[in-house]
Order: C-alpha cells, then sequence, then structure tokens
C-alpha cells in the first residue's frame, strides 16, 4: 500500500516534467519574418530570416519564388516581387548551415482596397 502511495506521488511530481519536455523532432531551426504585413498588388515585400536553432550568419541562403529561383548567397533581408491582387506567391526559404538544411515556406497574396466615392445630389424637392 505505501509502495503504490510513493509510486502514485512520484509520479504525480514528475508528470510537470515530462509534459513540458520537447517532442522528438520539433525543432524551430529558423523563422520568416515579412514585411509590410498588408503587401500591396505588384509591390515588394521584405523576406527576413530569423535565426533559431541555425547561426544564419554563417548560412547560405537559397530563395525560390513559385519554384523559380531568385537568389542564392549569404542569409540577409530580401526584396521579393509579388503579383496581382488576389494572386498567391509561395517563396520557399532554404537555410543551409554546417551541411545540413532547413527549408521554410510561405505564401503571399497581395490585397487592394478601392474605395468608390459617389456624389450624393438632394433635389429640393426631397427637402
Amino acid at each position: 500500500m505505501v509502495q503504490r502511495l510513493l509510486l502514485s506521488m512520484l509520479l504525480f511530481l514528475a508528470l510537470p516534467f515530462s509534459t513540458s519536455a520537447q517532442a522528438p523532432g520539433e525543432t524551430n531551426p529558423f523563422s520568416l519574418s515579412i514585411s509590410p504585413q498588408y503587401p500591396t498588388p505588384f509591390g515588394k515585400a521584405t523576406l527576413t530570416p530569423v535565426s533559431g536553432e541555425v547561426d544564419i550568419t554563417n548560412a547560405t541562403m537559397t530563395v525560390r519564388i513559385d519554384n523559380k529561383q531568385l537568389y542564392r548567397g549569404n542569409a540577409q533581408a530580401l526584396a521579393v516581387p509579388l503579383g496581382a491582387a488576389g494572386t498567391i506567391t509561395t517563396v520557399s526559404v532554404t537555410l543551409t548551415a554546417n551541411d545540413k538544411s532547413f527549408t521554410k515556406s510561405i505564401t503571399v497574396s497581395p490585397q487592394d482596397v478601392v474605395l468608390v466615392a459617389e456624389p450624393v445630389v438632394i433635389q429640393k424637392d426631397d427637402l
């Protein structure tokens, strides 16, 4: 009985430690930051790699837009050309460091808002 009670208490105390551990295979090698948050059609968005587990200062960056290579070189912020309103541009960034490659993809869809202002005509009869 005492052994079961001790085992139960041990499991109860150890449970928070086991659930706070990172699951195997889940890593964050790097992330991508894009600005502006709401890009305009036919404009450019600046894509910036943000360091995680990968040391981006010594990494080689390859950027592909819709499977066409746009850039290959040192990891840095890069202006990405965008299409028309409503089109989807897929940007894929691969960072290679210490003979390991990590890839992240992001989709960007520029939007446009059109405000239509029409004059209001008031006739004297309506007053």
